[in-house]
């Protein structure tokens, strides 16, 4: 339907293969989905966060990986003297280049875990080596980690570069000082991409204190793979780099 006055038009056009399905989600909840290769929906113009997920049939995990994941579209209340969500004014490293101090790796009693320095054309990344080890009942996992510190309070957002061997999502978590949890899924692949978490978008992890990320309290900024996303007894690759802290 046409969009009325205040409402926006969304409209996808891909070249999905057959037997395809478009999802538009609304602050991560599927709103309209349609099978083939265009989607459209008029929605209101109020704030929200919208994405689109192409699923093919018989993707590999649980839930299945997306054939493709796009950046989000945020619609926002006007507001002349607004930056946009995507430009950070203003930020905090937490690595950029050379040796990474404070940085280290996490794991579950049967998976296993490594952390390098590698070197690049243009500097340095990190280098996440993992393998889930153990039955589902273990919960398996491979984290890096790093503390957070005390100017996390400061920033609205986490920003870094990434890529992997093979399409994944990754769950970017922050953790308290009790061992509450909160986290944000995203999809990365063999593409480097910047991306940027929200600290208003995560979520909790299970059962925590306070639903809300409370800044002053978290203690470490960890980068997760666990069986949510991949299968005990599979491995592999995670290149992260430039990261940092943004408002």
């Amino acid at each position: 339907m046409p969009p009325g006055d205040g409402d926006i038009e969304l409209h996808v056009e891909s070249n999905a293969p057959p037997g395809s399905r478009i999802e538009l989600l609304r602050n991560g909840t599927v709103i309209e989905t349609s099978t083939g290769q265009t989607l459209r929906r008029a929605v209101a113009g109020t704030p929200a966060v919208y994405r689109i997920e192409i699923q093919l049939a018989g993707a590999p995990g649980v839930p299945p990986v997306p054939w493709v994941v796009t950046n989000p579209i945020y619609v926002r209340a006007a507001d002349t003297s607004a930056v946009p969500r995507g430009d950070a004014r203003e930020s905090t490293p937490l690595y950029e280049n050379g040796d990474a101090p404070g940085w280290r790796m996490e794991k579950s009693p049967r998976s296993q875990a490594a952390l390098d320095v590698v070197r690049m054309e243009a500097g340095t990344e990190l280098l996440m080596r993992w393998a889930l080890g153990g039955t589902l009942s273990e919960s398996p996992f491979a984290a890096l980690v790093t503390n957070a510190g005390p100017s996390l309070s400061n920033y609205d957002r986490l920003l870094f570069t990434v890529r992997a061997d093979r399409p994944t999502r990754l769950s970017v978590q922050f953790r308290s000082t009790n061992g509450d949890r909160w986290r944000r899924s995203v999809y990365i692949d063999e593409m480097s991409r910047a991306l940027t978490v929200f600290f208003d978008d995560v979520r909790p992890a299970g059962v925590t204190a306070q639903r809300r990320l409370p800044l002053k309290d978290v203690r470490d900024v960890l980068f997760v793979v666990d069986t949510v996303n991949a299968k005990p007894g599979a491995a592999g690759q995670v290149w992260i780099d430039d990261v940092k802290y943004g408002r």
